[in-house]
């Protein structure tokens, strides 16, 4: 995920959950698996496993400011 503006830092924490799917995609696909490559500028988010060949999974996510 690339962010529209860079943040000032990189202390956040990600919340996502799968919000829909295209096909049939394989049950692991919804599973978030972790977020990594945190950055001022986006993260990655990782599933459990790929969705299949012509499957999709789209996923909800909320950014949350470090205490």
């Amino acid at each position: 995920m690339t962010f529209s503006e860079e943040l000032d830092d990189a202390d956040f924490e990600i919340i996502a959950s799968a919000l829909s799917t295209a096909g049939t995609p394989a049950a692991d696909a919804l599973i978030v698996a972790g977020i990594t490559s945190k950055a001022t500028t986006g993260f990655t988010l990782n599933c459990h496993t790929a969705p299949g060949s012509g499957n999709s999974v789209t996923f909800a996510w909320a950014l949350r400011r470090a205490v």
